[in-house]
């Protein structure tokens, strides 16, 4: 597989061509049919009592297992209204285009075994349209580096470490990158803080 990275001007054409295929992200199962690394078999969730299956090929191969869920763009049944995808031969169109693993959310946040200082906030009003966001933050601290460089993430005693159950391949955040929870019981500039100073 060659891989290269393309040039902006040339990789992105348009921004509308971008917009019209936000839509067709689509979630399909990969089944056990595996030809070589990187070929595979995947039907979508939506279609899951018909015997329909996609074939693609993926630079997913090294981290899908059978019954995995993957997101991906649906080719086949898109209508693209574009100049540049009508003159495509639909012969060398793939299927699907697989974009990423979709690891278990529950199976994640029981695992972690971090977590991150905030400020007190209200569980019982809170909407469970903040609370996917607040998820969907964690999870984009686990499985990207870069965003996670500038945040302090602090080990969460009531976890245990890793185990030998945990999902193989799932982004996760080393022990190492973890600060240890910093207890402060006394305030340094009152009268319980004297005592803490004189010790």
């Amino acid at each position: 597989m060659k891989i290269r990275k393309p040039k902006s001007t040339l990789y992105i054409v348009s921004v509308r061509c971008i917009l019209s295929y936000a839509w067709i992200i689509e979630e399909c199962i990969f089944f056990p049919v595996k030809h070589t690394l990187g070929e595979v078999w995947v039907q979508k969730t939506s279609e899951m009592n018909t015997d329909k299956q996609y074939f693609c090929r993926t630079h997913l191969g090294h981290l899908l297992n059978p019954g995995d869920l993957v997101l991906g763009f649906d080719l086949a049944n898109c209508n693209l209204n574009d100049e540049y995808v009508n003159k495509m031969n639909s012969d060398r169109v793939p299927d699907v285009v697989l974009i990423k693993k979709n690891y278990d959310r529950t199976k994640r946040q029981r695992r972690r075994n971090w977590k991150l200082k905030e400020l007190a906030r209200d569980r019982e009003n809170m909407d469970t349209d903040d609370e996917r966001q607040y998820q969907d933050f964690l999870e984009d601290l686990e499985e990207d580096e870069a965003i996670r460089k500038n945040v302090n993430i602090y080990r969460d005693a009531t976890i245990p470490v890793e185990s030998d159950t945990d999902e193989e391949g799932a982004p996760r955040i080393s022990l190492a990158e973890m600060l240890e929870d910093l207890h402060i019981s006394q305030d340094a500039t009152g009268e319980e803080g004297e005592s803490m100073m004189t010790q």
